[in-house]
């Protein structure tokens, strides 16, 4: 039994991966728990109307209390994954945050709680660019210490229920990376991956300049679209 809830904030810019992420997660705690155990709420699809937000937030409560009742029963740990909650409603956030507090049943306190958003991501962009010559990889980590530091105040500032969480900051996505993207992408479509084909597609994002080094404004977010065109 811990003291509190564990509670992640995943926070980033458009396209480096967020939701992908959460689908990775949301795969695995199923494979290891059960489907009833894991909770994916997507906002723009449970409750995109903020005058449903009460509603909302009501049915959300009961479905969390119901799904960490029966991972007490069956000796597991429920997983909440939020996506989407830049667009979370102040009676969904007010809810939630009494759910990541200490003074809970032992139940509540081996819940997971991950939350997904781009809130922050001026943040991130601006430290990352600033920031963009660090090799290392001590200091790179040292570096994604500080910034999960800054966008930690940013979200405290956005609303306290933060002040309970554990952000980890997504960075920009390089161009090598983009160019990954279009090869994962084109061969599960059955495309040649063709490396100057990859190379051309890649030209055509925009990218942010830092240095030496080209990060897309957009992640991977394109990529898609543009091997769909093909």
């Amino acid at each position: 039994v811990y003291n509190k809830p564990l509670v992640i904030s995943i926070n980033g810019p458009s396209g480096v991966g967020k939701s992908h992420l959460g689908r990775i997660l949301a795969r695995h705690f199923r494979s290891v728990a059960s489907e009833e155990l894991v909770l994916q709420y997507f906002m723009l699809h449970h409750c995109p109307l903020e005058e449903n937000a009460p509603h909302c937030a009501q049915e959300l409560a009961t479905r969390i209390s119901d799904m960490v009742n029966r991972a007490e029963a069956e000796e597991k740990i429920p997983v909440f994954i939020f996506d989407e909650v830049e667009f979370m409603h102040s009676p969904l956030l007010e809810y939630l945050q009494g759910f990541f507090r200490a003074n809970q049943t032992n139940e509540y306190l081996n819940a997971v709680y991950v939350l997904i958003s781009n809130i922050g991501q001026a943040e991130i962009t601006k430290f990352v660019l600033q920031n963009s010559s660090s090799n290392d990889s001590l200091g790179k980590q040292k570096l994604t210490q500080e910034l999960g530091r800054q966008v930690k105040r940013s979200l405290v500032h956005y609303h306290p229920l933060w002040a309970d969480t554990d952000v980890v900051p997504m960075w920009l996505l390089e161009k090598s990376h983009v160019m990954e993207c279009f090869l994962d992408e084109m061969t599960r479509e059955g495309f040649y991956p063709d490396t100057s084909h990859i190379e051309r597609l890649a030209a055509e994002i925009s990218y942010y300049t830092a240095g030496n080094r080209e990060y897309s404004r957009n992640g991977c977010k394109q990529v898609v679209g543009k091997v769909n065109l093909l």
